[in-house]
């Protein structure tokens, strides 16, 4: 059985693929059916992240249409050219019996070329507003795996397949005693875990840093603050701890821990010490916020920049969390805000509320339906 994975541009197009493609592994090995895997991705650091699981991956162009006027549509469609090339090339050799694809635009010029050789297709749209590329790969997918009821309004609904979005299991395994250890922090105080994204967030790193010094009389916090953010967030909190020297700079460097990037293992025992989360609104992250069941507030990007991401928050507001827009925020609202949802009742509230809004099993889903298609295809 040979199976063709495609994904990648950031980490919510390639965690999932992992976590579907060990999902795959698992059930392979119960069957003793073995699977050929091939990933195709657009960087090494996605071939790095396959490679841990004992996947090989190749690497094509991609070209990323904007939606907007920029001359990068010029030259990106010269990169989208040459990645339906080289996936054509790709899965001539390889032939794999079926294609699963995370979308974004990545995954198009692989989708099209799966398609030119009449292999089935298959994808998953992550959020409650789907992007151009899931658009296009949608027409010719087999089924639309999808994490939101109600994208009937986008797809073909004979396609689609609620199923919730693919985690990796690690992510629930941690444990509190290590990120003590790791951070240096007490057990008897509450502790803050922000999460900006890959990428970061530089709204929300520049909040936490203007409410520093009054959360860390109270809280202990962990911040993830992106590669790009890291050496401003450095020299802002330096600062911030030698103006208070005398007073509130010890609090500071006692309970603000920050790093560019939560490593899994890292990430997994943050999630477990952590008693509130705050998070912007990739659909990846809500999931695992939902499983866990802790308070979190959501801080969107703004609509101008991304609809789903303000979809995907209204759409876990109903169950719970606390959805904050960016360009009304203010230290003061955000404190306010933190203080309230810390409350013993809501903690209970939005544990149960969120089970529900919470689908721990998509991968194991995916997986199931890719094998079982395979099978009968053969």
């Amino acid at each position: 059985m040979r199976i063709l994975l495609v994904g990648g541009g950031t980490g919510g197009h390639v965690y999932p693929l992992v976590a579907v493609a060990e999902e795959l592994q698992r059930l392979s090995a119960q069957s003793a059916s073995g699977i050929e895997f091939l990933v195709l991705t657009d960087d090494k650091k996605w071939v790095d992240e396959f490679a841990k699981i004992n996947i090989r991956s190749k690497i094509i162009s991609a070209g990323k249409w904007r939606r907007y006027f920029s001359i990068l549509n010029f030259t990106d469609t010269f990169k989208f050219i040459l990645g339906g090339i080289q996936s054509l090339w790709h899965i001539l050799i390889f032939m794999p019996d079926v294609i699963f694809t995370k979308g974004g635009y990545v995954s198009v010029p692989p989708s099209l070329a799966g398609f030119f050789y009449l292999i089935p297709i298959f994808t998953h749209e992550s959020d409650y507003d789907p992007g151009l590329a899931n658009k296009v790969i949608a027409k010719l997918a087999k089924n639309i795996f999808v994490a939101f009821d109600g994208l009937d309004k986008f797809f073909n609904s004979k396609k689609l397949v609620l199923v919730g979005n693919p985690m990796r299991n690690e992510v629930f395994k941690g444990l509190k005693q290590n990120a003590l250890r790791a951070f240096g922090f007490s057990e008897t105080k509450k502790t803050i875990l922000v999460l900006g994204g890959t990428q970061g967030a530089r709204r929300i790193n520049e909040l936490i840093l203007n409410s520093l010094v009054a959360l860390t009389q109270d809280f202990q916090i962990i911040h993830q603050t992106g590669e790009l953010d890291f050496g401003d967030v450095q020299n802002t909190a330096t600062q911030l701890i030698k103006e208070g020297k005398n007073s509130y700079g010890v609090q500071i460097s006692t309970n603000y821990k920050f790093v560019p990037f939560l490593e899994l293992q890292n990430l997994a025992d943050s999630y477990a010490l952590a008693d509130v989360i705050i998070t912007r609104a990739g659909a990846n992250t809500l999931a695992e916020v939902a499983v866990l069941g802790k308070p979190v507030i959501v801080i969107p990007i703004p609509e101008s920049v991304s609809h789903d991401q303000v979809q995907n928050a209204k759409a876990i507001e109903k169950f719970g969390a606390v959805v904050l827009e960016e360009e009304n925020l203010t230290p003061h609202i955000f404190i306010n805000q933190l203080s309230r949802i810390m409350e013993p009742d809501f903690v209970n509230q939005i544990k149960q509320k969120l089970t529900q809004f919470s689908k721990p099993d998509a991968a194991v889903q995916i997986a199931s339906s890719l094998i079982n298609f395979t099978n009968q295809k053969s």
